[in-house]
């Protein structure tokens, strides 16, 4: 959702409604006074209904309490054990976006994708979420996160790897890489559009466990990714790759990062 101040009355061109998520664009310098004013709390004797569309929603919580993702229903389900239905929830950290979100935190937007071609409803219960302490994946065997930077925008939350759980095509231990945020922005994508479900650009590609072969035979999972800005040379070309989580990977595996419009091989190991 876009808001357009209205110059003459300095004021919203329309109103802001609970559970829905936006960005505030200013044509030029402009101070925004977020002080506190009076109003009415989100009622908590039943459910927030939120309708998706389908694709990207923005979304937020609610109520000015957190919420966890897991306690999120639509019918029967639980987003967190529907892949075929939701996607996300993908938080902006104010400088890029992270990874999904276990909590609903208050006064914070959030991609959600629909990944159906019908509008289906998300409710969002009016109960407050006990800390959320992460645990172990044990199915997890090693994950690496690729961050692309330049002077003016970044992309951090990407991350490759191998679980013991995961498919070799869509599943739900992958996610959509979100838009692109108004203004100077970057993307660092895995591009899939070969997949029969799910086809699109993914900003987590995991991979089933691959049987480590004997003697001099290659092996291993090959991680194609893109990278795409919407700013101009003398605005800040040259982007920075970091890769983390090196350390974790097998011990006999070499992670090489391939450019192939240079012709350039890097061992990252």
């Amino acid at each position: 959702k876009y808001i357009e101040l209205d110059p003459d009355l300095d004021a919203p061109l329309f109103g802001l409604a609970p559970g829905k998520a936006y960005w505030l664009i200013c044509r030029d310098a402009y101070l925004l006074d977020n002080g506190a004013v009076s109003g009415y709390s989100t009622a908590t004797d039943w459910g927030y209904p939120i309708m998706l569309s389908p694709g990207w929603n923005q979304v937020s919580n609610p109520y000015c309490f957190p919420v966890a993702w897991a306690d999120v229903l639509h019918d029967e389900y639980n987003p967190e054990n529907a892949p075929d239905l939701f996607d996300g929830p993908i938080p902006w950290t104010g400088s890029s976006y992270g990874e999904p979100a276990a909590i609903l935190e208050p006064f914070t937007g959030y991609w959600v994708r629909n990944l159906t071609e019908e509008d289906i409803p998300l409710v969002i219960p009016a109960r407050e979420a006990d800390e959320v302490k992460a645990l172990p994946d044990k199915g997890l065997s090693w994950a690496v996160h690729i961050a692309a930077g330049t002077a003016l925008a970044r992309d951090a939350g990407n991350t490759v790897g191998v679980h013991e759980a995961a498919e070799a095509g869509f599943d739900k231990y992958d996610s959509f890489e979100p838009p692109l945020s108004p203004g100077k922005a970057i993307s660092l994508y895995f591009p899939h559009g070969e997949w029969s479900r799910q086809p699109g650009s993914y900003t987590a590609d995991f991979r089933p466990e691959l049987e480590i072969t004997a003697g001099d035979e290659p092996w291993g999972h090959a991680f194609w990714f893109d990278v795409a800005k919407n700013h101009s040379e003398d605005e800040g070309n040259e982007v920075t790759l970091t890769f983390g989580g090196l350390d974790d990977v097998p011990a006999k595996a070499v992670v090489r990062l391939v450019d192939h419009e240079l012709d350039k091989t890097i061992d990252l190991s």
